[in-house]
């Protein structure tokens, strides 16, 4: 027989969960840079998609004025953009996961795949990959509204063309970085979508490209190209000189083995990431020195003049 708790202890066992489990929320909204204001507007905001702003200072019991600052401030922190190709558009959430809204681009692209926003957030670029009867091989820009804004490109192989685009990088310089998959290079554009340079090539030999899928850059604006033909990333500066290749194909389950590359990317401590669908896992990396990489190239490059 199980004995009753007596009221007294009871309550005092409330307290002090109630006290832990507010510790631990106050915990969880400092870990995601919000404070209680905003953790609890995006609370009701959560289960009242689409209210006005006067419905929702009179469930907090706020004015209208401060209410509006707390949006400002939340409007300002990363938002995440997740391009969806079987919608045919974009997927919008705030920085905790909350979903915001989905920017219908059927009309406009044929197949999105990759997506990269700016720093202020104030252009979003989406790339269209296109298809085998599509002429819309393009990245398309738009505005924080989700607004089109621009276009670049179209289906080709000269300069300020792609054929089959995978993915879009943007440096802290304004510089966009796009893979043209189909025609093994990248491309450079500055920000109102004029073409600059390029680099890359087929071929199995470095700095060369075979199945290029994913882009990522990292503070000093290096490039990160991921090749799945190669199993390798091949790292370059921002004017397309080969830096160092990092990885190679195989099967086996080893550090830097790749079996089938599908994605990179850099966050903002400069970690690499790399996934590899076939294996089932992601390898992160921390950025060696300019020392360290070049004497790790020279050790690659003596190994294959040994095998040869």
């Amino acid at each position: 027989m199980t004995t009753p708790i007596p009221h007294q202890e009871a309550t005092v066992i409330l307290h002090e969960i109630a006290r832990l489990i507010r510790r631990r929320l106050e915990e969880r909204i400092s870990d995601l840079g919000l404070s209680e204001a905003q953790w609890r507007v995006i609370g009701f905001l959560s289960i009242g998609a689409g209210m006005s702003q006067t419905a929702l200072a009179e469930l907090l019991g706020m004015q209208k004025a401060p209410l509006g600052e707390i949006l400002d401030r939340l409007e300002k922190k990363q938002w995440v953009y997740v391009t969806d190709r079987s919608r045919g558009g974009v997927v919008v959430y705030d920085s905790i996961g909350l979903y915001q809204k989905f920017i219908d681009l059927n009309e406009h692209t044929t197949q999105l795949a990759g997506i990269t926003v700016s720093d202020s957030g104030d252009r979003i670029y989406v790339v269209d990959r296109g298809g085998l009867d599509s002429d819309k091989h393009q990245v398309i820009v738009l505005d924080q509204q989700g607004e089109i804004v621009n276009k670049i490109g179209a289906r080709g192989s000269k300069k300020g063309e792609f054929n089959f685009p995978l993915d879009v990088a943007l440096a802290s310089n304004g510089i966009l970085y796009i893979l043209d998959s189909g025609n093994f290079r990248v491309q450079a554009f500055n920000q109102e979508g004029e073409y600059l340079y390029q680099w890359g090539q087929a071929g199995k030999s470095f700095g060369q490209f075979s199945r290029p899928r994913s882009i990522t850059i990292d503070a000093e604006n290096n490039l990160y190209v991921g090749d799945a033909e190669f199993g390798n990333v091949q790292v370059f500066n921002n004017e397309g000189k080969l830096l160092i290749p990092l990885g190679q194909l195989s099967r086996e389950a080893k550090p830097g083995h790749f079996t089938l590359l599908t994605g990179v990317e850099v966050d903002e401590k400069d970690f690499l990431y790399i996934l590899d669908q076939f294996q089932n896992k992601m390898e992160v990396y921390k950025k060696l020195s300019d020392d360290e990489g070049k004497q790790l190239l020279l050790e690659i490059k003596s190994q294959e003049e040994t095998e040869d």
